[in-house]
């Protein structure tokens, strides 16, 4: 296939399982106004679409940098952030910058009144993993032994 047709597919999918997730989420008394926008198949919804992008368009060494950048990013904002009325880099539930985040943008649709596990923030180091999972397959490709024809 070629690559924009592989996007296509990865886009479809990608939105698919997210739509799941809200299905999930709302189940089962569906209030648009308190349902829950971040879960783990949202997260894995959008980890596997940066994953998949990242594989058909970049190569290793990109994958490579954008997972140092992705890591080393969230561990600067985590440590150097942050939330109106706490210091910088305070990691308690209600102090750090990933859950001001999420209040601020998802306010009522949060799993806790003060943070989401999922938050959009803490999304980057899962598209990390997910990178870190696309590494591993090239890894493993390339260790396999030539097989007999």
């Amino acid at each position: 296939m070629s690559r924009p047709a592989l996007t296509a597919h990865v886009l479809k999918r990608t939105i698919v399982i997210f739509a799941l997730g809200l299905l999930l989420n709302g189940f089962p008394h569906y209030n648009l106004y308190a349902i829950r926008i971040p879960g783990v198949l949202q997260r894995i919804a959008i980890c596997y679409c940066a994953g998949a992008l990242f594989f058909i368009w970049t190569n290793l060494t990109v994958q490579m940098m954008a997972i140092i950048g992705l890591l080393s990013g969230y561990g600067w904002l985590m440590s150097h952030g942050a939330a109106p009325g706490f210091p910088p880099g305070d990691l308690s539930p209600a102090g750090n910058l990933v859950a001001f985040i999420d209040r601020t943008l998802l306010r009522g649709h949060l799993y806790r009144p003060v943070y989401d596990p999922e938050g959009l923030l803490s999304t980057l180091p899962a598209i990390a993993t997910g990178l870190l999972g696309n590494m591993t397959g090239f890894w493993t490709r390339s260790r396999e032994k030539p097989s007999a024809a």
